[in-house]
């Protein structure tokens, strides 16, 4: 059985609703017309580019995992954890659209610059909230805030070890 979740999949997400979050399902993937979907966007591109920049400031959603699969090859998928927690977020952004009556939404993780323990693997990583910080990254604030809270990745202790391809 695989778990995974790879792009174009549907995944639930945490997003901000008038009772302080609620649960819905979205695509992994951000569709913007003439732009190639986007399923991972980092912070250069984040601010400079339009619709990012808007959602960035307006969107944020968490993604509930328990850990990270990342793929050097594919005989050598590598299982990262944060150590000391069952359950992590993912910091993404979001659209909602209404399509026959029903709301619809995409999404992308953002990414921010892999903590030390991690460079050896890879430079970027989506940003990650221990479960009790992760409502503070889809609240409003400002835009210093953000990028604080996405920076806080490289507080958190990681291990990571090699899995089987499937």
């Amino acid at each position: 059985v695989n778990h995974r979740i790879l792009p174009k999949d549907n995944v639930s997400i945490i997003i901000p609703s008038d009772h302080g979050a609620k649960m819905v399902n979205a695509k992994w993937g951000i569709s913007i017309k003439g732009e190639p979907v986007v399923h991972r966007l980092g912070a250069k591109k984040a601010l400079s580019k339009r619709p990012f920049s808007i959602l960035i400031r307006k969107t944020r959603c968490i993604v509930p995992v328990n850990c990270i699969v990342y793929s050097r090859s594919k005989d050598n998928p590598l299982l990262i954890r944060v150590l000391g927690e069952r359950i992590i977020g993912l910091g993404g952004l979001y659209t909602e659209t209404k399509s026959l009556g029903r709301m619809k939404y995409e999404m992308c993780l953002f990414e921010t610059t892999a903590p030390d323990i991690l460079k050896s693997i890879t430079r970027t990583i989506p940003t990650i909230f221990a479960a009790d910080k992760g409502l503070k990254w889809i609240t409003p604030s400002t835009l210093e805030e953000v990028f604080y809270r996405s920076e806080r990745t490289n507080g958190y202790w990681f291990d990571y070890f090699t899995i089987g391809p499937d």
